[in-house]
């Protein structure tokens, strides 16, 4: 049954919303006494299937809120353990899911989602439940458990799918072109991994997803298989031609963000430098000096070195030095991976709904940089160790970076203008 005619209903000015009181108790928790959001119809009949979404996601909020879980798989667990999936039902004085197939396409499905501040987690555990989607995080301790092996390399199973399952949440998700442009942009050009690493790491993602294959049913192409592999390999081993920043494009960037927003730095740090995202986000305090940064060697840097701090991002490097009550220029911990992969996602995400094409990235700043220092005819050798190129291996590889070098490079950076 889907409750009385009404139910769960309220109509405003010929418009139906969707109403749900939350409990007493759990008010102070969730800031309001109750949920209310437009259906955007004026139908009784298609309101009275509408609802059911919208008042699900918020059953998974009180439910959250009940249980203080943040966990994915944890309310994944705690959902398909209480609840009925699919279309055996959903009877909300009940706590049985009444879907038909029809109610959860995805016009429907997004409703649900789209309730306000359904938080990421009962996104995901939503998606499983309600749409049947393959949550690939479900089983990787299994995975990573099997077989006689040491727990180093259980270890290093999980670090390896982790790092898949946190760009792709769900097998659905999980397509070539994307895999090829998440492999050289933000592993490959933003973390610094090696192309030799990402394609041992994509065979355990092979591994991975035919073993879900074999033992939970999955049944989606495998896009790690033998032909899609092999293109997948090509694709991370030949990088894709990054575009440059144009300097209305890079003013179009900031003059759409708040200028506190750490994204609004971010990007000004990038393009007057050239640094890598993970580069920014590890800067001291103790590395940023008067007039340059101190950046020392990491896994994606290749060397230690001085670098001077254009005079256009002076003000807002004195500014993040005030505001900053840590260890970090930036308000992260630098050696949090996953908060220099976030950033990249919502720049991502950012610039995309602008408009800009996949071959602007972010690293298109540090590409914009040197397409700038050789225009303004900036001698090679200066421009690679403004880079970091400046080892065996790098576009020059003729020498390494002394204290003589930096009345030059200071000069050089002040030639990047926007």
């Amino acid at each position: 049954m889907s409750g009385r005619p009404g139910q769960y209903l309220e109509k405003r000015r010929r418009r139906y919303y969707a109403v749900l009181e939350v409990p007493k108790d759990l008010r102070k928790t969730l800031g309001k006494a109750r949920f209310i959001q437009s259906l955007k119809t004026d139908s009784l009949a298609l309101a009275e299937r509408l609802k059911w979404p919208v008042i699900n996601a918020w059953k998974l909020q009180i439910e959250r809120a009940r249980t203080g879980n943040e966990s994915t798989l944890a309310l994944l667990e705690e959902l398909e353990r209480k609840y009925e999936g699919g279309e055996s039902g959903y009877d909300p004085e009940h706590g049985h899911f009444k879907f038909t197939s029809q109610d959860l396409q995805s016009d429907h499905m997004g409703l649900m989602l789209e309730a306000e501040n359904v938080p990421e987690h009962v996104r995901q555990a939503a998606g499983v439940v309600l749409s049947g989607k393959s949550l690939l995080a479900k089983h990787i301790e299994q995975f990573a458990n099997r077989g006689n092996v040491t727990d180093e390399a259980k270890a290093s199973r999980l670090r390896i799918l982790k790092t898949l399952v946190s760009r792709f949440p769900f097998a659905e998700d999980v397509r070539v072109q994307d895999l090829a442009e998440w492999v050289e942009v933000e592993l490959i050009e933003g973390r610094g991994l090696a192309r030799g690493t990402v394609r041992n790491y994509a065979v355990q993602w092979r591994n991975y997803w035919e073993w879900l294959q074999t033992r939970h049913g999955l049944t989606l192409q495998n896009p790690f298989s033998k032909g899609l592999f092999s293109d997948l390999q090509q694709l991370a081993t030949a990088p894709v031609q990054r575009q440059v920043w144009e300097p209305e494009e890079y003013w179009n960037l900031l003059s759409k963000l708040d200028e506190d927003e750490p994204l609004h730095a971010l990007i000004q740090v990038a393009a007057h430098t050239g640094l890598r995202r993970q580069a920014i986000f590890s800067l001291r305090i103790e590395d940023v000096l008067e007039d340059r940064f101190l950046i020392q060697k990491r896994k994606f840097e290749t060397t230690s070195r001085e670098f001077p701090i254009h005079s256009a991002i002076l003000p807002l490097v004195e500014r993040l030095k005030a505001a900053s009550d840590g260890e970090w220029l930036f308000p992260v911990n630098g050696d949090d991976e996953r908060f220099a992969h976030n950033m990249g996602e919502r720049f991502r995400v950012y610039k995309n709904g602008l408009g800009y094409p996949p071959e602007k990235t972010f690293h298109s700043f540090r590409h914009t940089v040197a397409t700038q220092l050789h225009k303004a005819q900036v001698a090679p050798h200066v421009v690679d160790l403004l880079l970091g190129w400046s080892v065996k291996g790098g576009s020059t590889g003729l020498r390494v970076y002394t204290k003589a070098d930096f009345p030059a490079m200071q000069q050089a950076i002040e030639k990047v203008k926007y």
